[in-house]
């Protein structure tokens, strides 16, 4: 009998690939293990998941928080498009004052 390697024996697990509806319960585990792993796109995929069916209260305030959890910080992103708006202008004020 042959062996399967470990990749093929993960693909031929069922899972979320093959469609099986996950209880919102495992979801939100999967999520917060996601979180966990610093896999913030999955998380965020699995808790919308969650929303998507009918959860409990109970799952459905944990599916917002992850959410909110994990969302992009907005003070964040626009200090960053600050900070590179000002290296532009620097940029071509010096390439300017050379002439």
């Amino acid at each position: 009998m042959a062996r399967r390697r470990p990749q093929q024996a993960a693909s031929a697990a069922p899972g979320p690939s093959t469609g099986e509806a996950k209880p919102s319960a495992d979801a939100l585990g999967g999520a917060r293990a996601a979180v966990a792993r610093g896999d913030l796109r999955r998380a965020r995929t699995l808790a919308r998941s969650v929303l998507a069916g009918n959860p409990a209260d109970g799952a459905r305030a944990e599916a917002h928080r992850l959410i909110d959890d994990t969302s992009p910080d907005k003070a964040a992103l626009l200090s960053a498009l600050l900070v590179l708006v000002t290296i532009a202008i620097a940029a071509a004020v010096a390439l300017l004052m050379r002439r």
